[in-house]
């Protein structure tokens, strides 16, 4: 499809020892389509996720593409999709659902066979990003591994641009949970974001992953906190008879990001959250937590400032002593 290297190929050769990319890892400067503002993989879809409302799509120039492809005439399909993404305006982030409903009310019209290997072709062999979240998108929904394609679908995970569309395969798939685990394990980025949106604590192994470092992003792990916090009762956590202080230290990270609520919801969002931070005191005090926990008091002082809760306050006066001693 290019006579450039895929971007398959190069985040396949990219690769380390340890499954993971590197850290200086990035897509090519010429596959990020604003001219003037440089964004890391993943960004521009992680902003308009998490900070744009939904808008609507046309996505009839995708159409025309599926129609070349469903004629057999898969070379003209693809020029017609990079012409089509040419246009800055076009993302595949704000297409999937219509793509979805399109391809679902209108399926009989194709042939699976014919978009399954337009599909794989583009994630194996495309230079253009958004041409292979067509490919992804158009996997998800039919979502057959020929031997190969969970592989590669696992390898474009690793990199940032791509986790969130492989992420939507992924969740269909034998065994999807332990898959986007490992997924979410293997990126840092809003790679590590998007994945913890989807993952879930089935398994203990799951549960304490994402409690203690499902919010450790270089992004922003307030964008991840609520997510975890909602799912994964930090608060039995918290009551646990036993916890070392790397297990305090991370479920202080996990809170710490709950508190940051600057971008997006956090504490304020749930009920317990009073009874949780009551909690997360008590341990701290039994804790040597070091001046980070001063940090912790100044961000539950500042959240708890016009609230009624004499207990935390109590609390917070005895850990600042505590910490001052």
């Amino acid at each position: 499809m290019s006579e450039r290297n895929s971007l398959y190929e190069l985040i396949r050769d990219a690769v380390g020892e340890n499954g993971r990319l590197p850290e200086w890892f990035s897509l090519p400067e010429g596959e990020k389509k604003d001219d003037t503002v440089s964004f890391s993989d993943g960004a521009r879809d992680g902003i308009a996720l998490y900070h744009m409302g939904p808008r609507e799509e046309n996505i009839e120039g995708l159409k025309e593409v599926l129609k070349l492809v469903n004629e057999d005439k898969a070379g003209e399909a693809y020029l017609r999709l990079k012409e089509f993404f040419s246009d800055d305006n076009n993302r595949m982030l704000f297409m999937v659902d219509p793509l979805h409903d399109y391809l679902f009310q209108n399926h009989e019209d194709f042939s699976a066979e014919r978009v399954y290997a337009f599909a794989t072709a583009l994630m194996r062999s495309s230079d253009n990003a958004e041409c292979i979240k067509f490919g992804l998108t158009l996997f998800e929904m039919i979502n057959v591994d020929d031997g190969t394609a969970y592989d590669v679908i696992r390898t474009l995970a690793l990199c940032d641009e791509f986790t969130m569309f492989c992420a939507f395969s992924m969740r269909q798939w034998p065994d999807a949970n332990n898959e986007l685990l490992a997924a979410a394990r293997k990126v840092n980025g809003w790679g590590r974001v998007h994945t913890v949106r989807y993952l879930a604590p089935l398994t203990e192994e799951a549960r304490v992953w994402m409690l203690r470092e499902g919010c450790r992003n270089t992004i922003m792990p307030a964008y991840s906190a609520l997510e975890i916090a909602m799912k994964c009762d930090p608060l039995q956590y918290l009551q646990r008879p036993a916890c070392t202080k790397e297990e305090y230290e991370d479920i202080r990270f996990l809170f710490l990001a709950l508190l940051d609520e600057g971008a997006v919801p956090g504490i304020s969002l749930l009920p317990e959250g009073p009874e949780m931070l009551k909690s997360l005191l008590e341990l701290a005090l039994n804790m040597d937590g070091g001046a980070k926990d001063l940090v912790l008091a100044d961000s539950i002082e500042a959240y708890i400032k016009d609230k009624d809760m004499p207990e935390v306050q109590q609390l917070l006066a005895e850990l600042r002593a505590a910490r001052a001693a």
